[in-house]
């Protein structure tokens, strides 16, 4: 693979995260870079410039999709009544709860059942 050189043109130093080399580069520094690394830093002309005359064409770099995540949703069983939070079991977990149990026993329990589901 062919390289080329460009400079980083930037007040302080800088790892690169672009092109994902993980190399740090120092002010005014030059470097030789494989071609592909080179036409994704150029895309950006304010942090770094081509030195090489047989430069590629920028190109816009291409960034991982993040996978999403369901937003967590806070329940406050210290509102709830004994009751409620055995109702809230059975609907939302599909559990029968002990009414006899204390109501911090009862949020301990769907505490543990909501942390077992954000895990999966």
């Amino acid at each position: 693979m062919q390289n080329v050189s460009i400079e980083y043109l930037g007040a302080t130093e800088k790892e690169d995260t672009i092109a994902g080399s993980r190399k740090v580069w120092s002010p005014g520094q030059q470097r030789s870079v494989p071609v592909d690394v080179a036409a994704r830093l150029l895309f950006y002309p304010d942090t770094w410039r081509a030195v090489s005359p047989d430069a590629p064409e920028p190109v816009k770099p291409q960034l991982e999709k993040v996978k999403e995540i369901e937003p967590f949703v806070a329940v406050n069983f210290h509102d709830m009544s004994k009751s409620e939070l055995v109702k809230y079991g059975h609907a939302k977990f599909g559990v029968k709860l002990d009414k006899a149990l204390t109501a911090e026993n009862l949020r301990g329990k769907l505490l543990a059942l909501q942390s077992d589901r954000q895990d999966d």
